[in-house]
C-alpha cells in the first residue's frame, strides 16, 4: 500500500472492522500490524469541528499477512494511539509486525499489544 496523500485518500479506505463487547470477558479481533501511520490534517473541516480541534492527524493502519496486507482507516480515537506507534517505531522503542487486539467495549475504543 502507498502512502497516503491527502484527506480524501484517507476517506476512501474502508475502517478497521472492530467488534463492539458487551463484557470484559469477551475478546476483540487481533490483527497482525504491519504499518501505522498518521496523515496530519489541517483542512479536515469536517472533522475538526467534530473534535473541536484546529487540526487532526487522521490515522492508518496496514494488516498482514504477506500479500494479503490491507491498509484501513482507524476511528478517530485511535488517533494519538496511532501517532504514538509511529513515534515509538521512528525511536526505534517497537518494530513491526506486531500482533494487535482491538475492540469497543463501554464505548472506547481500544487497541493492546498481544505480548
Amino acid at each position: 500500500m502507498s502512502r497516503i496523500l491527502s484527506i480524501a485518500e484517507w476517506e476512501s479506505l474502508e475502517i478497521l472492522p472492530i467488534p463492539k463487547l458487551v463484557s470484559e470477558n469477551e475478546k476483540g479481533t487481533v490483527y497482525t500490524i504491519l504499518k501505522v501511520g498518521v496523515l496530519f490534517a489541517k483542512n479536515a473541516t469536517d472533522y475538526k469541528e467534530k473534535e473541536h480541534k484546529e487540526y487532526l492527524y487522521l490515522p492508518t493502519i496496514t494488516v498482514g499477512p504477506g500479500v494479503n496486507q490491507c491498509a484501513f482507516r482507524l476511528p478517530l480515537s485511535l488517533s494519538a494511539w496511532a501517532f504514538d506507534q509511529v513515534a515509538l517505531t521512528h525511536s526505534g522503542d517497537i518494530a513491526f509486525p506486531a500482533e494487535v487486539e482491538f475492540g469497543v467495549l463501554n464505548d472506547r475504543v481500544y487497541a493492546e499489544y498481544i505480548l
